[in-house]
């Protein structure tokens, strides 16, 4: 029997990686490679999107119609001019959503703000591979990862070529170098070490979701928890002391750091 993927692909990361190495990235071909061999079940690509641009718009529908699933929002403008969109949250959220019917993850990201995320999903029983540019990817999540590929092995495309990154079809735009925005995490850097994350009592209070606690589960200095979001179960580790009961509401707020399992009585952190 194969092993069921899914991909979830940081395409701004790859993107500004990309366009600093000076090659473009084959979106189809990576797809292949990570998979191949393998039960596909889903390639998510996380992406911001400038409404007013024809470019990101048409490179969306490419993804799109070679079997990703563009998650996007639409990118904040700032007054020095800059752009920036960060799914960083909906990556995580859908990798832990997904995780019980996997039995392996592929990140193409060099983001070690997901080294966290990661090592969550590894402890359900999911191996997880990293795909991403060397000098651009966090020592953390190299040494987290099951397995790193460096992309360019796979999935590069020379500048100097006459085949698009992201064209596979003579009569398709060239869509190889569509600007994407930047991400307002700062997990993108050469030699980047662990994540300026968080700490555990900072939340974004805007992306919460709703979950249910479903069972607790005491195992010596910690309490194992298992509750739904959105009806998909996920698993946690969280304090003895601050344990629920099954059944109790709950809310699940996320940084880039951690998902905290938040007490809506109390506001206290689980």
């Amino acid at each position: 029997m194969g092993k069921n993927v899914a991909v979830f692909v940081d395409v701004a990361n790859i993107f500004y990686a990309a366009k600093a190495a000076g090659v473009d990235i084959d979106y189809v071909t990576l797809l292949k490679s990570a998979t191949a061999g393998r039960d596909f079940v889903r390639a998510y690509a996380y992406t911001g999107l400038d409404p007013e641009n024809e470019n990101q718009r048409n490179f969306h529908q490419f993804l799109a119609r070679h079997n990703y699933k563009v998650v996007s929002k639409d990118i904040r403008k700032y007054g020095d001019g800059k752009v920036k969109a960060n799914l960083d949250i909906e990556l995580v959220v859908d990798m832990m959503k997904t995780a019980r019917n996997l039995d392996i993850a592929v990140v193409v990201s060099g983001d070690g703000d997901f080294a966290s995320a990661i090592r969550a999903v590894q402890e359900m029983g999911v191996r997880v591979e990293v795909i991403s540019f060397r000098g651009n990817t966090s020592s953390d999540l190299i040494d987290v990862a099951d397995l790193f590929t460096d992309i360019t092995q796979i999935a590069k495309v020379d500048k100097s070529s006459t085949r698009s990154g992201r064209r596979v079809a003579d009569d398709e735009e060239d869509l190889s170098m569509t600007e994407v925005p930047e991400k307002q995490s700062e997990g993108t850097g050469r030699g980047r070490g662990r994540g300026r994350g968080r700490g555990r009592g900072e939340r974004d209070e805007s992306r919460s979701f709703n979950a249910t606690l479903d069972v607790v589960e005491p195992m010596g200095m910690e309490t194992m928890v298992y509750f739904r979001v959105d009806g998909t179960e996920v698993c946690g580790r969280v304090d003895p002391a601050s344990a629920q009961r099954p059944g109790e509401p709950m809310r699940l707020c996320a940084n880039l750091d951690h998902l905290h399992l938040i007490d809506p009585r109390t506001d206290a952190v689980l």
